[in-house]
């Protein structure tokens, strides 16, 4: 049985919500600390996240073909995009974000492992009943 759409998008907007507030307890300086995703910052994590929630199919076909088809490449620009030199602005566009539904939900629920990678990385300690879709609800 799949999960409707309302079902999924409750429960990658929730992973969402519970990451803004992990990284808005953080001071600035950790923010900027390595994350367990390698070559990342942690406030990239949630850049990419930004980049993806706000980039419609029309834009990330574009954003590929100017990224001479390199997904690598594209993601990387599209971070520096999101990312904002003051860490509490990046925040602010995550949360900003938290709620859109413009981008599959699939490459969203995706980015629920990055965020536990990042937490583990910034030492947050926060434990949540967790919310998961059995394998027969997952998006394709």
């Amino acid at each position: 049985m799949r999960a409707s759409a309302a079902t999924v998008w409750q429960v990658v907007h929730s992973a969402s919500r519970r990451l803004g507030a992990d990284l808005s307890g953080l001071p600035d300086e950790q923010r900027t600390l390595a994350s367990l995703c390698p070559g990342w910052e942690i406030l990239d994590v949630p850049a990419h996240m930004v980049n993806t929630a706000r980039t419609s199919r029309l834009p990330f076909a574009r954003d590929l073909v100017m990224a001479r088809k390199d997904f690598d490449r594209a993601r990387v620009h599209g971070i520096a995009r999101e990312k904002r030199q003051d860490p509490q602005e990046s925040l602010s566009a995550f949360t900003e974000v938290a709620g859109f539904t413009r981008t599959p939900p699939k490459e969203r629920l995706d980015g629920s492992g990055a965020s536990r990678l990042i937490r583990a990385a910034a030492g947050t300690s926060a434990s949540y009943e967790r919310q998961q879709l059995t394998p027969a609800e997952r998006v394709p």
